[in-house]
């Protein structure tokens, strides 16, 4: 009997998200006698509700139509006199580009079933069918029979479901044998398959009252006020406010030198028309104007020389327009991180294509400038031609091998800076342009460039409010690069003393390391280095995070001597560490790498487990594309740095073979006892430790040609190579990277019979 005094509680109610928009109410009902309150839903359309559908819209542009409508559109005569008309002329162009796209592209909108993008085979559907026949006959009459006929084609269903699944995959795996090596959609046919590659989406964010909302103009807003933060100059109490407000007052007298007013290197119509073919690829995401690079390798001839006529007043005049000076910032959810926190998101700036490519015409005449003034550290890499990560790892190592052969120990400090390209301090940039005598036009031109910048989050199609940008180079920018070493470049010494800390930069990861046999001596000077740059962050308005820096101090032996050096940032203490990930090589205490082979085949092991699945024991992929497969998508991890594996241990230098050696056996059969020379013959795959010296000689060689820290770490080391193998020292000397260098070139010329001097 239905007891009314009795208090109900509705415990849990689970509803997909699909269909909450369509719920008006939720009630409880006393009607039915039971133990359990009965739940009515009320719907707000009695239509009924399809969730299994999605519509898709596809968009295709005909580039010969494009450039038929584009030259239907008459360009305006244009000679740009004041900022308004370059205004007035960019919007004009812009237009006319967009409505030929507009006019030359069509769209469908296809209608995708989710339920039919696995086609399950007409007998499993009858199988199905048959299935719930019985089932209503089961829960009518509740027959035993019944439920073993359910059973019974139950377990049928789900078998021959699996063997079509196996024969669907199958299927895949042989056509992947269809495709060209070169085909883009082969390999993205494959790394399809990688887990590591699947696409996060932002569904709900967390807001300043810690609620989650999944509403799309608050997520962008939330982005927005995320970014606008780190957009914002800060007054650290770290700050050298004295410098901060001298710069300040210099800052209108900018650029007015005499002395610098060198004449505007005019844009060619050639130039332009250079550039778009050469430096600019078919591929990116466009801006807020919505032309793509492609539009505009598309562009007609006669665009080359109207886009010139602007390019040169917007030089002549020193404007960049608003509009070209607004970035859309999409957020990229990082890999394995919280992804309700705005923090935990990577931004990438959408900036305007033309705008782009007058960056690229500002950047050569940068490039020049920075070329004949000779104003770049050697030791910094990043954004340099002829420079890599390899060239600081080489040193590093070089040196921390050469201190072991001298009975040495060896400290590095490895410093991170906090948001360092969204933090830099746009007036400190100009300043040192204008100290550094940048050509006043150029100078110019950049201080509009830098200036009055603002942004957007595009959120699905959502867009935020426009905020302002005060700090940073543009993200998504082509200048915003070799702006940012320019700004970071006066952080090293030009010309360290050879008993102070070497130092090594790649973009904004810096290194300073010092070798000794006296643990004092190497604290004094490393404390004393990092006091100076504590006092040029200081003036330059920058933070260092104490957190991420570390220090390891590399022995022979490889124990940790953490007790032995105490050093301190701003008071705080810096923690030692034992492996550190410098620009992607995990560095041990010994330097034998270890670590790293270990890192490098958890890696490859992922990839391997693609080649395994896409190849199967009489069909799959073939064992020509598994080995190309191999070289494309697992060799690359191994050979990052090749010098590395020629100075591990046995041991490690094995671990890195037997990932090639199991590629070879996905792709052939072969028995356990083959050896390993064996089966790389046979595929022509030469041993890991052979390709490293070819590969490594390579690399010298250019290096020695094109690289200056590298030209004169291999001078020195020839001044004394008896010193740095320790050949003179007590205990057994271990090969330094260039000595192992150095006896490879010497058995490949015996090999070759190659009998003249190496250069």
């Amino acid at each position: 009997m239905h007891r009314s005094s009795y208090k109900r509680v509705l415990d849990l109610a689970i509803c997909n998200e699909q269909l909450t928009s369509y719920i008006d109410s939720f009630q409880t009902s006393d009607q039915v006698t039971s133990d359990h309150v009965p739940i009515l839903v009320k719907l707000k359309s009695t239509k009924r509700i399809r969730t299994s559908k999605f519509k898709h819209t596809v968009k295709t542009t005909n580039w010969d139509k494009f450039q038929v409508n584009i030259r239907k559109l008459e360009l305006p005569t244009i000679d740009p006199k004041t900022t308004e008309q370059i205004d007035q002329s960019i919007e004009a162009t812009t237009k006319i580009i967009q409505q030929s796209i507009t006019e030359s592209t069509t769209s469908k909108e296809i209608t995708i079933n989710s339920e039919k993008l696995e086609i399950i085979p007409k007998p499993i559907l009858d199988l199905i069918k048959q299935k719930r026949r019985t089932r209503r006959k089961l829960m009518k009459k509740h027959r035993p029979k019944d439920k073993i006929e359910t059973n019974r084609l139950t377990a049928k269903i789900r078998l021959e479901h699996k063997k079509h699944k196996q024969k669907t995959w199958r299927e895949f795996c042989n056509s992947l044998n269809g495709h060209s090596v070169s085909d883009s959609k082969l390999w993205k046919a494959i790394n399809s398959i990688d887990n590591q590659n699947k696409k996060f989406k932002v569904t709900k964010l967390e807001t300043v009252n810690k609620e989650l909302t999944s509403d799309p103009v608050q997520i962008a807003n939330i982005f927005a006020n995320h970014m606008q933060n780190v957009f914002t100059e800060t007054n650290h109490p770290t700050f050298n406010q004295e410098n901060y407000t001298k710069i300040q007052q210099e800052v209108p007298n900018f650029f007015n030198s005499n002395t610098n007013n060198t004449p505007i290197d005019v844009i060619t119509p050639e130039e332009v028309a250079l550039t778009i073919r050469t430096s600019i690829g078919t591929h990116g995401a466009p801006g807020d104007d919505q032309i793509t690079n492609k539009a505009i390798k598309h562009l007609p001839e006669y665009f080359y020389a109207h886009l010139t006529i602007i390019f040169n007043a917007s030089l002549q005049l020193n404007h960049v327009p608003d509009f070209w000076k607004k970035a859309i910032i999409v957020m990229i959810p990082k890999p394995l991180k919280d992804h309700s926190k705005p923090g935990n998101h990577r931004p990438i700036s959408l900036l305007n294509t033309l705008s782009k490519l007058l960056e690229r015409l500002i950047l050569t005449r940068i490039l020049s400038w920075l070329t004949n003034s000779n104003l770049i550290s050697q030791y910094q890499a990043g954004f340099r031609k002829g420079r890599q990560t390899k060239d600081q790892i080489l040193r590093l190592v070089q040196d921390g091998i050469e201190a072991f052969n001298k009975r040495q120990h060896m400290t590095a400090i490895f410093i991170d800076i906090e948001k360092a390209f969204d933090k830099v301090w746009i007036n400190g940039l100009l300043y040192k342009l204008h100290h550094y005598n940048i050509p006043n036009y150029l100078g110019k031109w950049l201080q509009c460039y830098l200036t009055n910048r603002s942004f957007q989050i595009k959120y699905n199609q959502t867009l935020s409010t426009t905020r302002s940008i005060q700090t940073g180079v543009p993200q998504g920018s082509v200048l915003g690069p070799v702006l940012f070493i320019i700004f970071f470049n006066d952080v090293v010494k030009a010309n360290p003393h050879p008993n102070n800390p070497k130092e090594a930069l790649f973009a904004d990861d810096v290194a300073l390391w010092i070798a000794s046999g006296n643990y004092k001596f190497m604290q004094i000077k490393l404390q004393e280095r990092l006091n100076e740059i504590q006092e040029w962050m200081s003036i330059w308005r920058t933070l260092l995070s104490v957190e991420k820096t570390h220090y390891t101090i590399f022995n022979k032996a490889g124990l940790s001597y953490n007790n032995k050096i105490q050093l301190t940032y701003n008071n705080q203490p810096i923690q030692p560490t034992r492996n550190f990930k410098f620009l992607g090589v995990t560095l041990d205490p010994a330097l034998n790498f270890h670590a790293y082979a270990k890192a490098i085949n958890e890696r490859a092991q992922k990839r391997l487990n693609i080649l395994r699945r896409i190849k199967g024991s009489n069909w799959g992929a073939s064992p020509k594309l598994i080995l190309t497969s191999y070289k494309v998508l697992i060799r690359p991890i191994i050979e990052y740095a090749p010098f590395i594996p020629l100075a591990m241990s046995d041991t490690s230098q094995t671990i890195l073979q037997r990932i090639q050696n199991s590629a070879i056996r996905i792709a052939t059969k072969w028995p356990m006892n083959t050896t390993t020379e064996e089966m790389n013959n046979k595929v022509n795959l030469e041993l890991l430790t052979d390709r490293a010296s070819k590969l490594s000689i390579k690399y010298i060689s250019k290096a020695y040609v094109n690289n200056d820290s590298i030209h004169n770490l291999i001078n020195d080391y020839n001044i004394a190579p008896q010193l740095a193998e320790g050949l003179h020292s007590k205990g057994q000397q271990r090969d330094t990277i260039i000595g192992l260098i150095k006896k490879e070139v010497i058995n490949f010329r015996r090999t070759n019979n190659l009998h003249h001097q190496p250069q």
